[in-house]
């Protein structure tokens, strides 16, 4: 039996996709007798650097700007006198503002050098765990990349173990940057493949990296979809929104990104539409400016919109259950699949989509599920009987939960068990 080590940005229940997808790879390999410890960035200061759930240990490893932020938030909700609070605010904006300056001015070097020192910290961290766990296998996991550039750091160590390493590339690192950006970022993505001895991908990702520069690692690499389709998975009532009958409850929960994102789209769509007395929204996640101002926008034009922001991931998911209708805002990339469409999926609930690009990597899923409604952005989706379907579709699919045997027969490569399996035939000669 083999004892695994996870580097990762975060661990579950905290609501990213790298998180939940290590769960259910978590829970085969203790399934089948192997030990699991973890080591993710510390993203709340109160955490401690060591906490334990279940069978499994996690280590978090601060980073500084990290405490910084949140030490920010957690000073903005202590309850002071009106006077110091409105000081205390200023006094942050202040903050922000010069470290604004100072990264705009000193970026490349601060972030170069600030990096180079958390690595070295983390490779120390790593180098104390695989000795107290006696590891055999590392899991390096992107989102962020740092976690594979932490483990390279560490087998540059002149006392690192002799440990095999798999690298879970989770995105299209290389892809997301600008054009300036591309080559050196392909350059990290070629080291780690060089030496890692398997590289695991999405099965979104297969077009991304089949180009000739690539090539030669194709022996290592294997391609799999998101293990998230748990379709035997016992519903259990936690806390989420509250719900009001006589109105559509609608729901998303996720990033939306400026520019790149349908949210615009989305706004055109209401405002021509008109349904503020069938529809209600719950908005969770991170927003970014732009993407604000769209939405109280729309609240400005009478729509009930409540802004949750980041919320847990059982909230989240349990908000989604009570919810009549699932949202789904898309982007412009072609190579991240957003793993709450499949949660949804899993949950059997109605999906409405709008989407910018033909390609967009969750067509595939939503286009054979019952319960989806898919709108293009394009003149068309605006015109009267395009309306007239969404609205259609908002009040009678609200509500409805697809047949769960339905989604199994659909879906059956895609679910978590089978996607776990395919997973341990990976790793069969690692462990």
């Amino acid at each position: 039996m083999a004892n695994i080590l996870v580097i990762s940005g975060s661990y579950y229940p905290y609501a990213t996709a790298n998180a939940a997808c290590m769960k259910e790879f978590e829970k085969k390999l203790i399934a089948e007798g192997h030990t699991v410890t973890y080591a993710i960035r510390q993203h709340d200061i109160d955490t401690g650097e060591h906490t334990k759930q279940g069978d499994v240990e996690i280590y978090h490893i601060p980073r500084s700007v990290d405490n910084f932020y949140s030490t920010c938030e957690k000073l903005k909700k202590q309850p002071l006198p009106q006077p110091l609070k409105g000081m205390f605010r200023f006094g942050l904006l202040l903050i922000k503002a010069v470290m604004r300056v100072y990264t705009k001015l000193f970026f490349g070097l601060q972030r170069n050098y600030a990096e180079q020192n958390y690595l070295k910290e983390y490779s120390e961290r790593i180098a104390d765990i695989v000795d107290q766990k006696h590891i055999d296998v590392i899991i390096s996991v992107s989102m962020p990349f740092l976690s594979h550039k932490a483990v390279m750091c560490y087998l540059d160590r002149p006392d690192a173990k002799r440990v095999k390493w798999v690298a879970y590339m989770i995105d299209a690192y290389s892809r997301k940057y600008a054009t300036d950006d591309k080559k050196a970022k392909e350059c990290e993505e070629l080291e780690v493949m060089r030496r890692a001895d398997r590289i695991l991908m999405l099965s979104v990702l297969e077009k991304d990296y089949s180009d000739e520069a690539f090539r030669g690692y194709t022996n290592k690499m294997q391609f799999l979809p998101l293990p998230l389709l748990n379709l035997d998975e016992k519903e259990e009532c936690i806390e989420g929104i509250d719900t009001a009958s006589g109105i559509t409850d609608c729901i998303f929960a996720g990033v939306l990104y400026d520019d790149t994102s349908s949210l615009e789209f989305f706004k055109k769509f209401l405002l021509k539409a008109r349904l503020q007395d069938k529809i209600r929204f719950h908005i969770m996640g991170k927003r970014y400016a732009k993407n604000q101002e769209i939405l109280e926008e729309l609240i400005e034009a009478g729509y009930d919109i409540t802004l949750y922001g980041r919320m847990p991931s059982r909230f989240a998911e349990e908000s989604v259950r009570r919810a009549d209708l699932v949202l789904n805002i898309g982007n412009l990339s072609t190579n991240q699949i957003t793993s709450k469409v499949l949660q949804c999926i899993r949950l059997g609930k109605p999906i409405m989509t709008f989407y910018r690009i033909p390609d967009d990597p969750a067509l595939p899923y939503l286009e054979k599920y019952p319960l989806a409604l898919n709108i293009y952005e394009q003149d068309d989706s605006l015109k009267d009987e395009a309306i007239l379907r969404a609205t259609e579709f908002i009040v009678s699919a609200a509500g409805l939960t697809a047949d769960r045997q339905e989604i199994k027969k659909l879906f059956a490569e895609d679910a978590s068990d089978v996607v776990c399996d395919r997973f341990m035939d990976f790793m069969a000669d690692m462990l």
